[in-house]
């Protein structure tokens, strides 16, 4: 059963947004034009990402890495929770998100 999440989407040459999408795989796959990836950023902050990064336009860059196409930024539950692999809403406010990752609001900034 898919609900909906606190997300923050960035896709190429936009600022990031804070929405709530909803979490269903074909969802997912639709905000990422894609087949759906995960890049483990912290214990509780994933990156959605479209898998097939080489034939999308640059993004931007994250913890040393390039990443194309549009990004969805979320919570994972706890590692030691049964719900480890789910998607939940991003583990920060967005003014906490904008601190954290200033670089976003550049063009072709880095994180």
């Amino acid at each position: 059963m898919s609900k909906k999440i606190s997300v923050i989407i960035k896709e190429p040459g936009k600022n990031p947004r804070h929405v709530a999408i909803s979490d269903s795989p074909r969802n997912l796959q639709a905000t990422v034009n894609g087949e759906v990836d995960e890049i483990l950023i912290s214990s509780d902050l994933v990156i959605l990402i479209n898998k097939n990064q080489s034939e999308l336009p640059e993004c931007c860059e994250v913890c040393s890495r390039k990443l194309s196409g549009t990004i969805v930024f979320c919570g994972i539950g706890h590692p030691d929770e049964d719900a480890a692999d789910e998607l939940t809403d991003i583990p920060v406010s967005f003014q906490e998100f904008k601190k954290l990752f200033p670089d976003l609001w550049e063009k072709g900034g880095k994180a």
